[in-house]
């Protein structure tokens, strides 16, 4: 599979704890990567509260990525409805993260535009 994390996140191996684990398991790959990146928010939310925009940037770089992906499957209702649940867990667990339609990039893009990889981000 091909790796959606730009490389602030890809030197990071998330680890899901017990109550993810069961809902990801279910998933398509698209959707467990989400589930593990909540995961990874927790870890730096809660060891350092400065990183929480790293954290963003890599969430709205898989986000655009992925939406991009589901919109071609067969099933893309469903799988709309699971990504959708990690994104509202991830947000009740941590009320302090802006909503993340919120996020838009600015300045250039360090690699291709259609990636969502950007420099700078601001909140709107």
């Amino acid at each position: 599979m091909q790796n959606l994390l730009p490389p602030t996140c890809a030197n990071h191996e998330p680890v899901l704890t017990a109550d993810l684990q069961s809902h990801a398991s279910r998933q398509t790959t698209t959707c467990s990567l989400i589930v593990k990146l909540c995961k990874y928010a927790d870890r730096l939310i809660n060891r350092k509260r400065k990183t929480m925009l790293t954290f963003i940037t890599c969430y709205y770089s898989v986000e655009t990525e992925s939406r991009s992906a589901i919109a071609q499957r067969p099933d893309s209702a469903r799988v709309n409805s699971n990504y959708g649940w990690t994104r509202m867990l991830l947000q009740r667990r941590h009320p302090e993260l802006p909503t993340f339609h919120a996020i838009q990039p600015v300045g250039n893009s360090t690699n291709d535009a259609s990636s969502g990889h950007h420099d700078a981000f601001q909140l709107t």
